[in-house]
């Protein structure tokens, strides 16, 4: 089943929301803003051999696209889907 949310670029999304949180442009909490945070420096650790994680863009595209086939189940939105 394809969708056209599939077509979005997730990951344009992402840098996005990462930017607008660290810049103060959009509201966070603090914890949100501690993972951001903590994201954007595991970005810049992984070009180190001694830092043992690595962001895979193709992998997440493709947990964004399996999240996105889940439909709603409860409230107003029950068996509608949304884009991430």
């Amino acid at each position: 089943m394809a969708y056209a949310t599939f077509q979005r670029d997730h990951l344009a999304d992402v840098e996005s929301y990462a930017n607008d949180v660290l810049e103060g442009k959009r509201p966070a909490n603090r914890f949100e803003k501690l993972a951001v945070e903590r994201e954007s420096r595991d970005l810049k650790l992984q070009e180190r051999d001694e830092f043992k994680y690595y962001f895979d863009p193709d992998e997440s595209v493709k947990v964004i696209q399996f999240i996105e086939t889940f439909p709603h189940v409860k409230g107003t939105s029950k068996n509608c889907f949304r884009a991430l």
